[in-house]
């Protein structure tokens, strides 16, 4: 697929300081990926602003950033950039609220979240709270955000939107083509209320084509304006867009055409099967090994459900859910080879005996040993919950005692 490389660029800079505070509660990041995920994902900017009313703002704010841009990229491909991003903000969003509920000392993990992709030539915005993305082109600068606030009196106001607020979240969705010399600025209030609109203004077009030394200077703006929260900006100017064929990039990926049924010795994209591990109606699982010796599983879809929508979301759903649990006693799912011509996903192999083989040689358990199996299982399972999620089809035969001890 090189002819769907992407060649989008930006210039980028960042800056989170605690100011007035004793403790930074903001946390920003971004990624910015080369090849295949740079062309099917794009470039992910996110801001957060732990609500300082909350006990646990920081952890709050950290959770909302990292967990967005470790499991937006494990999307599965056919999924488009709208519906990626929204899952992962639902899902991060009930595991906040979780954690506020259960919470043995009453915290609420609550935090405001904004966050920009960039992939080929169109900008996605996804938002929450009162943190806010700008764009200036030319000399426009335009808030693309709305902030979720109510506002009681001239002097008081709250927030009216938080993620872990609710069990469920609105996200505001907002798509824009972008230009070269388009630049985009994500802040959070500690910076956009302290410094005044048209002084905001000067100093982006001043400073448009350095963004170092533009946050920089809003930093020491929003200082001398007396700001007395946390202050936090994120400056990307775009330098080159994708080309047109970026847009067809989900298409093509969605239209991957099932493997067929493969026998021991055959290669598929430099993967070469050693063995069948499993055949049934729904799927086949096979051990494959790459060019580095290294053994893999690779699971593929049933021929039989080639023409079922409803089935491929489900197959293309298992390899997400996988690439998001991790954790101690889970297999790893592993990154496919950048040229896939077909569907399927691949896992780590881990040596080792199921459980239901375990159980039929050893027959009952000493009690030490079951305690020991017992207590390898929950560790596992409990990454599963920690992202909300249901594993579903626990059974021995699914349970593989490493030789490793996990």
């Amino acid at each position: 697929m090189d002819h769907l490389q992407s060649h989008l660029k930006i210039n980028f800079a960042q800056r989170s300081e605690a100011g007035a505070k004793p403790e930074n509660q903001d946390t920003i990041g971004a990624r910015i990926p080369t090849g295949y995920a740079l062309t099917n994902k794009g470039i992910a900017i996110a801001i957060a602003d732990g609500v300082s009313s909350s006990l646990a703002a920081r952890e709050a704010s950290q959770t909302a950033i990292t967990g967005f841009l470790s499991d937006y990229y494990s999307t599965p491909d056919t999924w488009r950039t709208q519906q990626s991003a929204v899952r992962v903000i639902q899902s991060l969003n009930a595991s906040l609220f979780g954690r506020s509920q259960n919470s043995i000392y009453g915290g609420g993990y609550l935090t405001t979240f904004s966050a920009l992709i960039v992939k080929g030539s169109t900008a996605f915005i996804f938002h929450v709270g009162d943190t806010r993305v700008y764009r200036l082109r030319k000399q426009d600068l335009e808030c693309l955000t709305r902030d979720h606030t109510q506002r009681i009196d001239r002097k008081t106001q709250y927030l009216s939107r938080a993620l872990g607020a609710d069990p469920y979240v609105d996200v505001d969705l907002h798509t824009i083509d972008v230009e070269v010399g388009d630049v985009f600025i994500l802040s959070c209030d500690g910076i956009h209320e302290f410094i005044p609109h048209q002084e905001f203004k000067d100093l982006i077009c001043q400073h448009k084509n350095n963004p170092e030394g533009l946050v920089n200077c809003a930093i020491d703006a929003a200082l001398a304006h007396q700001s007395d929260d946390n202050i936090s900006i994120q400056v990307a100017v775009i330098e080159a867009v994708g080309s047109a064929s970026q847009n067809d990039a989900i298409h093509i990926l969605s239209q991957l055409p099932f493997p067929p049924f493969l026998s021991p010795g055959q290669l598929i994209d430099g993967l070469s099967v050693k063995k069948i591990l499993h055949e049934s109606t729904r799927s086949q699982v096979y051990l494959v090994e790459n060019e580095k010796k290294t053994l893999m599983v690779m699971k593929t879809p049933s021929v039989n459900f080639q023409d079922d929508q409803a089935y491929i979301e489900r197959f293309v759903m298992e390899s997400w859910i996988g690439a998001r649990v991790q954790g101690t006693g889970v297999a790893k799912i592993l990154e496919s080879p950048e040229s896939r011509t077909c569907l399927y996903y691949l896992t780590e192999y881990i040596t080792g005996k199921t459980l239901t083989q375990l159980l039929k040689e050893r027959g009952q358990l000493a009690i030490v040993d079951a305690v020991e199996i017992m207590e390898q299982l929950i560790r596992g399972i409990s990454a599963f919950h920690r992202k909300d999620t249901l594993h579903q089809d626990l059974k021995p035969d699914n349970i593989v005692m490493s030789s490793k001890g996990r």
